[in-house]
């Protein structure tokens, strides 16, 4: 059941990314419809490729619309990288009914997009992820949006290092089971904050932490549903603001040795790792 009206999104009611304030929005922003099977006309696109260029050269808050009423809606491979965090993707206002299913392919990365409302993402990557935020990244998922990854490869990624993520799920948005999970927080530090708002699904198997300290965080509204069974995350999910916690502090830990020369090759990052090295040297342990 969808909660957030178009007509309150676009009034702002919920945050925007920092550098964008909502005077801006209502005065900047454009809207371009992707329509394959229709016919060209002013905002109206039948080809990604041409859409693209056309958003790429305007400045300020954009929207995307994806219309797939005469045709599938398909982002073909290639890097289409909007620059500024600003974009928009919005299901087609046609129906108002649903949400309008959204193919990306393998090869095709994307950049630039921080809102997605009314959208079914279903990736298809098998080499590499869709999205790769940049530090401190928010995504927002609205309405009805889901995204799933029918691929090798997750939708999102966050990088290694001191990445931070916060993403919302509002109304009846979903993070969908797949061939692979859809989110996944690869190397040390990185973090991802995921914050279950109204009655938002996260499914089985779609999350994913990976490379030492990596750490996915989950608050959650009691109408929310979470998957505990996240078999991708073997350092746990640490669930907040419910009665659940499932986290292996060991492995979400890190450690810096005091002293590096007791340690031989490359020394442990986590605590699990340095207790797991110390336990093979002096094993067996009664």
């Amino acid at each position: 059941m969808r909660a957030t009206s178009r007509a309150a999104f676009a009034a702002a009611s919920y945050p925007l990314p920092p550098q964008i304030s909502a005077s801006a929005m209502a005065s900047v922003e454009t809207t371009f419809v992707f329509r394959p099977g229709g016919v060209a006309n002013k905002n109206v696109f039948t080809s990604w490729p041409a859409l693209f260029a056309a958003a790429s050269v305007v400045a300020g808050p954009r929207t995307v619309e994806f219309d797939a009423s005469l045709a599938p809606t398909v982002i073909p491979a290639g890097a289409w990288d909007f620059g500024i965090w600003d974009v928009m993707f919005f299901g087609s206002t046609t129906t108002n009914f649903g949400d309008t299913t959204v193919t990306i392919v393998d090869g095709a990365t994307l950049a630039g997009v921080y809102a997605f409302f009314d959208v079914a993402i279903r990736y298809q990557g098998n080499t590499a992820p869709c999205m790769t935020p940049p530090f401190r990244a928010q995504l927002h998922f609205y309405g009805e949006a889901n995204v799933r990854s029918d691929g090798l490869s997750p939708f999102v990624r966050a990088g290694a290092g001191t990445t931070v993520h916060n993403y919302f799920l509002h109304d009846s948005t979903g993070i969908l089971t797949g061939v692979s999970p859809a989110l996944e927080v690869f190397g040390p530090n990185s973090r991802i904050f995921l914050n279950l708002l109204d009655a938002a699904d996260v499914q089985t198997d779609t999350l994913a932490n990976t490379g030492g300290t990596a750490m996915v965080l989950v608050t959650r509204s009691t109408a929310s549903n979470f998957s505990f069974t996240q078999t991708a995350c073997p350092g746990g999910v640490l669930v907040l603001g419910s009665t659940y916690i499932q986290a292996n502090d060991a492995v979400i830990e890190s450690y810096t040795p005091a002293v590096l020369a007791d340690w031989s090759g490359i020394p442990p990052t986590s605590v699990a790792n340095a207790l797991d090295r110390i336990a093979a040297k002096i094993t067996p342990i009664p």
